[in-house]
Formats: structure tokens, C-alpha cells, sequence
């Protein structure tokens, strides 16, 4: 087992490098999902056999088994986080900060842009959710464990957990086209591999060891797994046979291999049994070294770096386990009063220190270059909803300005508006976020009474052709022009330009990101000449970088891609000066 924990800790670490031959490392965590429902099923029904088993001790357990080690990772990893992170950054680690003490950092996760999110590698608590899943599951799913095992006994337990993992993974094909993050995040749509692991539990084991076929089943489900884990399964988390391929042949493996026997034999080296004793460790410890290293960093340092560090993760691990979780898990040395102390005042103070990193926006104030009121980078961005689905208004139809899209698009209204180049009462927003063809009613009604219609999406090339279809629609409602929008980023990491020497800091330029670069090429191409605002270009040198802090020494952008009060006055300007934007101005009109 512990070997078989190596191999799904090194899955996940690896993968968090990015490293492309690691790229479906992300199923580590869902093999830990199935070897923790097989082993908290199996202590359930080994304990309730004995008649030793108690609710209050078991969650005890719990409590030894994951609060010590969280705690210290959490509120260790908050020292760096104080030095290093950006204000935005920082109010968002505090939220994870209270979410992770609390075990609900998916759902706050699910509500504030998941895992996938490009900000995520900047996220030193994302991993976190995974442990949400498991305690939720341990909150929720153990009491109708037991329940199932008085009324009806181990055939009825099987019984449930058929169903549930039935019912789960239905669930999941079902949700993961309409709402893909909490398919990833939520326990409902994880239940299945943890109900799977419930169910090799309850296999009569000895008598599946015995089969003359059991070192070939074991073999088998070995293959399966280095399959998924290598990708041949496919990498895309939003398929379902990665997943099956994975956990299947962890299930088959659990089920058929013998310890030091056999193709169990493989996983009980002394190295992978020692990795996988730290496990738990290894994993807490390893993304916010990861995170720090990128944060650090002027320019992406890449997976051969991150993967230097690796061993040297490892070893923390060892020492975090021989120093807290064996301590704190023996009742011999540590008493229940002492963990539960402990336990209680480091989630306290978890969560006062979340609480006050989020209400001060992550002690925005002492960043100076944010202006001399800095606000919620999301909130400010956000507050442009006030917008929509406003009329506007058919007498000003010529410099009337609708902005369709997401975040984006919102960051053009504050632009409009911070620069003075559109009056607020002229301006309506639509939020569109995927393909939807033909647009929505709602839209086309905004889209009769504005003369300049721009698109602000997350352009890809499966919604590319959508925007063909979306100008011509929006034209025929009458928009006299109806205007792409493309992408702008101001590079890698903010929190390593301010550690700069003041004198090299505020005339810093950054090369933008080789995706924003790309997708701006390509958007260039879909439309008719003029009809495409590259918003980098008025600010691009001819290297090929942009500023990251306006003439006045503020900064343009918090996170690399959404603007600040001040950058969005001082880009504003310039995009607005564009021939393509005047008549949203009503200069054209004069």
C-alpha cells in the first residue's frame, strides 16, 4: 500500500511541474481516492467486527492522521506567502488559507475559478481540495457506511456503494460539459473512486489471493494504471477513460496483489515504501514550493527547474513526518487533549489570518504603486456588471458602445470609463463566456441601438468560426461595426519585479506570454483589416515588450492580465485614441 502511495504522490508532484511527459500526473490523486475509501472501509468493518469501533475515536484519528501536518504546512507557507505574494495573491491565499483549515478549499475553489484557471500556478494552497473531498466524505459518507452495515450488513453495504459509484459517475458525464470545475472539485461527482475503493474492502481477499490467476489480474491492473498515468489513456481531464483506465487498474491491483509477492513485489522497494510513508507530507509541502519558485521568478522558470527541487521536497517530507505525523498520530506521546489544543488553535488562527488578508484586499495598503486607494482586483473588475443589460439609448445610436464577453470585456468598460473616453450612459455590457450560436435574444436586442459593438471572449479555435456567425448577426440587428477584441498580458510575475531595485523596477518591461502572443496572431486573421484591436500593440516596443507600470509608477496590472484602476485610465487613453474606437467616443460624430 505504501508503495503504491510513492507512485501516486510522484504522479501528482510531477505533474504540478509541468513537465509535458507528466501530463495526466494529475490522476494521482485520483488513485489516493480509491486507497482511501478501501482502507477507511476496511478499518470500519474491521473495527465493527472486533465491536471496538466508537464515532468519536474514529474522527480522532482523522483529526491526528490530517490536521498536524496541514496546520504546519498552512501557516508555514503563510510566512513566504506575507513576504512575496501580490496583494490580489495574498487575499486569495488568505481565503484558501481559512477554506483549507476549514477542509473547503474545493468548493471555494468551484466558486472562484478552479482548479484549471491560469492563476492557479500562483496558488500555494490549490492542492488542498483534494483533502475537502476526502473529509467531506469522511463527514458524510461514514455515518451511511455504518448505518448501511446495521440494517443490512456487508451484502447491503455493497450494495449502496454499487449504487452510489453508479450514481456518481453518471452524475459527473452529466455535469462535466455544463459545469466542468464542479465535476472536478465536488465530492458528489469524486464519490465513485472513493466508493470503489469501498467496495474492493468488502471482496472476500484471501480467497481472490488464492486464485492461480491473482498474479496475473495484479499484473493487469499494474499495466492499467502505468497506462493512465502515462497518458496512453489519454491526458484530458474532461474524459472519463483516463480516469476509468487509472482507477480500474488501482482497484484490480488492490484487489489481487500480494504484498512482496508477485507483482506487488514492484511497489515494495524500500524507497517507494519510504516515499510513500511521507506521502501525505510530500504532497502538502510540494505546490507551495512550486509556487514560490514561479513567484520568484522574472520569467517562467520551467519544469526542468521545478523538478530540481523535487528531491529536495522529498526530503522535507521525511522530516515532516518523522517530526509531526508520527508524533501527533501516537497516542503514547501525544495525548488527545494536547492534538486537539493544538489542532483547535491552529485552525483558529488559520482562519483569523485568512479573515484579515481578505477584508484589507491582502494588505493592499502597503503596496504603494496601486494608487492611493487600492481595491479588490476582482471586485473592481466585477463591478462592471452594474452594466448589464442596460437600453441604451437609440438617439445616441452611433456612439453607443456594447461590450459582449467576460472578464476582458469588463476590463475595456473600465478603460472607457477611467480614461473619459465614453460617457457611462452610452456604455452596455453582455456576459458571453462560450459559443453559443445564434446569440441570445438579450444580446441582439442590446446590439439595435449601438453603433460600436466589440468582442471580448477566451477566443480558441472552437470559437472562432462562432465569431463569423456572431458580427454578422450583431450588423443585421444594427451595430454599425462590430469590432474583435484580442488579448493583453504583462508577463510572468509582478512579485518578482517588486523585489527589484527601485532604479530597474519602474522602467521594467515584460515580453508577454507566448499564448497571448499567438492567439493575437491568429485573431488578426478572422476578421477584415481594421476590424481587430490588438490592445498591446499602442504599448509594445520594438523587442517585443510591454511597461508593467504607468508613467507615474503605478502598476498596470495586478495579476498580468486584468488592469488596475490606474492601468486601465492609462490604456484607456491610448486604446480609445484608436481610429477603430472613435465613433465610441463620439469624436467620429463631430
Amino acid at each position: 500500500m505504501d508503495g503504491l502511495r510513492a507512485v501516486a504522490v510522484l504522479a501528482a508532484i510531477l505533474f504540478h511541474t509541468g513537465e509535458p511527459a507528466f501530463a495526466a500526473g494529475y490522476l494521482g490523486v485520483d488513485l489516493f481516492f480509491v486507497i482511501s475509501g478501501l482502507l477507511i472501509t476496511s478499518i470500519l468493518l474491521r473495527e465493527r467486527a472486533d465491536g471496538t469501533f466508537s464515532l468519536g475515536r474514529f474522527y480522532l484519528r482523522r483529526i491526528r492522521r490530517i490536521l498536524p501536518a496541514l496546520l504546519a504546512v498552512i501557516l508555514l507557507t503563510t510566512i513566504p506567502a506575507l513576504l512575496w505574494l501580490m496583494p490580489d495573491q495574498l487575499q486569495n491565499f488568505g481565503q484558501s488559507l481559512a477554506a483549507s483549515a476549514l477542509m473547503a478549499n474545493n468548493v471555494l475553489l468551484w466558486l472562484t475559478g478552479g482548479y484549471w484557471d491560469v492563476p492557479a500556478r500562483f496558488k500555494p494552497l490549490l492542492h488542498t481540495w483534494s483533502l475537502g473531498v476526502e473529509e467531506q466524505f469522511y463527514l458524510l459518507g461514514v455515518p451511511l457506511i455504518l448505518l448501511a452495515l446495521h440494517q443490512a450488513g456487508r451484502r447491503g453495504l455493497g450494495w449502496l456503494l454499487a449504487a452510489v459509484a453508479l450514481a456518481s459517475i453518471a452524475a459527473s458525464l452529466f455535469v462535466v460539459p455544463r459545469d466542468y470545475d464542479a465535476a472536478y472539485l465536488l465530492l458528489p461527482f469524486r464519490a465513485w473512486e472513493l466508493a470503489l475503493g469501498g467496495l474492493i474492502a468488502l471482496l472476500p481477499r484471501k480467497r481472490i489471493l488464492a486464485l492461480a490467476i491473482a498474479p496475473w489480474l495484479a499484473a493487469l491492473g499494474g499495466i492499467a494504471m502505468a497506462a493512465g498515468l502515462a497518458g496512453l489513456a489519454g491526458n484530458d481531464p474532461g474524459s472519463i477513460a483516463p480516469l476509468l483506465t487509472a482507477c480500474a487498474g488501482c482497484a484490480l491491483f488492490l484487489a489481487t496483489a500480494e504484498s512482496g509477492r508477485g507483482p506487488g513485489r514492484l511497489l515494495a522497494g524500500k524507497v517507494l515504501v519510504t516515499i510513500g510513508l511521507a506521502s501525505f507530507s510530500a504532497y502538502l509541502l510540494h505546490q507551495p514550493v512550486f509556487v514560490f519558485a514561479r513567484v520568484l521568478s522574472l520569467e517562467d522558470p520551467g519544469p526542468r527547474a521545478l523538478l530540481i527541487l523535487v528531491p529536495a521536497i522529498l526530503l522535507a517530507s521525511l522530516a515532516s513526518w518523522r517530526w509531526i505525523e508520527q508524533p501527533m498520530r501516537d497516542p503514547r506521546r501525544t495525548s488527545d487533549r494536547t492534538v486537539l489544543i493544538w489542532c483547535g488553535l491552529g485552525t483558529l488562527l488559520a482562519l483569523v489570518l485568512g479573515l484579515v488578508l481578505h477584508f484589507t484586499n491582502g494588505l493592499a495598503a502597503r503596496v504603494p504603486e496601486l494608487g492611493r486607494n487600492p481595491q479588490d482586483n476582482i471586485a473592481y473588475v466585477d463591478a462592471v456588471r452594474q452594466f448589464e443589460g442596460r437600453p441604451l439609448n437609440p438617439a445616441s445610436h452611433a456612439a453607443n458602445l456594447l461590450v459582449i464577453g467576460h472578464s476582458q470585456a469588463r476590463d475595456l468598460i473600465n478603460m472607457a470609463i477611467e480614461s473619459g473616453s465614453v460617457a457611462p450612459e452610452r456604455i452596455s455590457y453582455a456576459e458571453l463566456v462560450r459559443c453559443e450560436a445564434p446569440l441570445p435574444a438579450r444580446i441582439i436586442d442590446q446590439a439595435r441601438n449601438a453603433g460600436t459593438v466589440v468582442l471580448a471572449i477566451s477566443w480558441d479555435p472552437v470559437l472562432l468560426p462562432c465569431a463569423a456567425g456572431w458580427r454578422r448577426q450583431l450588423q443585421a440587428a444594427g451595430a454599425r461595426q462590430v469590432l474583435l477584441l484580442g488579448f493583453k498580458q504583462f508577463g510572468w510575475s509582478n512579485s518578482a519585479i517588486m523585489r527589484l531595485p527601485a532604479s530597474q523596477r519602474y522602467g521594467w518591461r515584460e515580453r508577454p506570454a507566448s499564448w497571448a502572443t499567438r492567439a493575437n496572431q491568429a485573431l488578426a486573421l478572422t476578421v477584415p483589416a481594421g476590424q481587430f484591436i490588438n490592445p498591446l500593440a499602442p504599448i509594445t516596443d520594438e523587442t517585443g515588450r510591454v511597461p508593467v507600470f504607468t508613467p507615474d509608477r503605478l502598476l498596470i496590472s495586478q495579476d498580468g492580465r486584468h488592469l488596475t484602476p490606474a492601468g486601465a485610465q492609462w490604456l484607456g487613453r491610448q486604446l480609445f485614441a484608436l481610429p477603430q474606437l472613435q465613433a465610441a467616443t463620439g469624436r467620429a460624430s463631430r
